[in-house]
């Protein structure tokens, strides 16, 4: 996901230079390498271990993580659009189109059951919560931005299906993690900042608002191509785009604030590698294209000055996360039995049997006591 959001926004920069474009396609090329051979690896895990399925879809932390490969495949889409349209001709219009409604009713599905299985299978309390729980409704915020890469090559009359398709979709993905933005706020004014692990994914928080002024944004400047009416037009146009200065500003704000919860974290130097870190990148991803997405709508050349500093930005956290993760992988300390995501993450305990389901979960509160405990033996001796 990471790797393709930022070859998605190497093609969108607005300041254009030699070997940008190659650039983001071996990026793009290198997403579509990753996506397969992390397909025919966990294929092959689920293959041999059988019980290892359901535990992932019971599991409270791993199953949130489950919509990745939706959004993998959006992302991937997206990238298609951006590198494979302008070199292609009707057939990859078509292509896409098919693409796009396929991801609409898988996503849908999706959505739903997943939600269905947390919410009949596991517990979850607003201590323990972080802005991970927004991310199985996260495929539902990428319809929009999907419409507007794959909009601008349909015929009129599949634009617009396609236009109003998204609206409603980003709608109820953008809505669902309004809801849960405020279970996230009630959280950090009760418990204050999430352990130093989970931090990195307090940048998920920055993707709904992000996601939605792209979508929104391009999709109403791209009304003027699809609708005759120059007065509705008119009113999208400047709907959607005070629509999406708004949301921006949300979406910054929780940039800023998830910058500063790891920047407080580095500087006590609690914040070690994990897989997690990926989160400084993807979410962020969205950030600057929503950036760039207002400054080619406003046509404000400090807005895209401003989006391209922090692509520069984005581009280097991507450099050095894939390289902390080259180095993990190498030193056994990621990706390994045991090791990082794979002891007891979430502080949940896999159960004993191999073939049963379920689990027993360890909230925040449990290993603070249990810390306590540890600590006052330590000063009795």
């Amino acid at each position: 996901m990471s790797t393709g959001g930022v070859a998605v926004v190497l093609s969108k920069i607005p300041f254009r230079f030699r070997g940008l474009y190659e650039l983001g396609v071996i990026l793009f090329i290198l997403t579509l390498i990753s996506f397969v051979v992390n397909t025919i690896c966990i294929t092959i895990r689920f293959l041999r271990f059988r019980h290892t399925f359901m535990l992932s879809i019971l599991h409270p932390t791993e199953s949130l993580f489950l919509s990745a490969g939706l959004l993998s495949i959006a992302t991937i889409i997206i990238g298609c659009e951006a590198y494979g349209g302008p070199k292609t001709g009707a057939w990859f219009a078509a292509a896409m189109h098919v693409c796009f409604w396929a991801y609409c009713g898988v996503s849908l599905v999706w959505t739903v059951a997943l939600h269905i299985v947390i919410w009949s299978t596991q517990t979850h309390t607003v201590a323990d919560m972080t802005p991970l729980w927004i991310f199985p409704i996260y495929p539902m915020l990428l319809t929009a931005p999907m419409a507007a890469a794959v909009a601008p090559s349909q015929t009129r009359m599949h634009a617009l299906e396609i236009g109003i398709a998204a609206f409603a979709l980003q709608g109820i993905g953008f809505m669902i993690s309004l809801m849960i933005y405020s279970a996230y706020i009630y959280r950090l004014m009760t418990r204050k900042l999430p352990r130093a692990a989970a931090r990195p994914g307090m940048f998920i928080s920055v993707g709904p608002s992000a996601f939605t002024v792209i979508g929104i944004v391009q999709l109403g400047k791209a009304a003027e191509d699809v609708l005759e009416d120059k007065l509705v037009v008119m009113a999208l146009m400047v709907g959607t785009l005070v629509a999406g200065v708004w949301l921006w500003g949300l979406a910054c704000w929780f940039f800023l604030v998830s910058l500063a919860a790891n920047i407080k974290t580095a500087e006590s130097g609690r914040l070690q590698f994990e897989l997690g870190w990926w989160s400084f990148v993807f979410p962020n991803t969205a950030f600057v294209l929503a950036t760039f997405a207002l400054g080619n709508a406003l046509e404000s050349y400090a807005i895209n000055v401003f989006g391209t500093i922090i692509a520069v930005a984005l581009v280097m956290a991507w450099v050095y996360v894939l390289v902390m993760t080259v180095r993990g992988v190498v030193k056994k300390e990621v990706l390994w039995k045991d090791r990082g995501e794979d002891r007891e993450e979430g502080g949940y305990r896999y159960p004993v049997g191999p073939h049963k389901g379920g689990g027993e979960e360890i909230g925040e509160g449990d290993r603070a006591r249990e810390d306590e405990r540890v600590k006052r033996r330590k000063e009795g001796n």
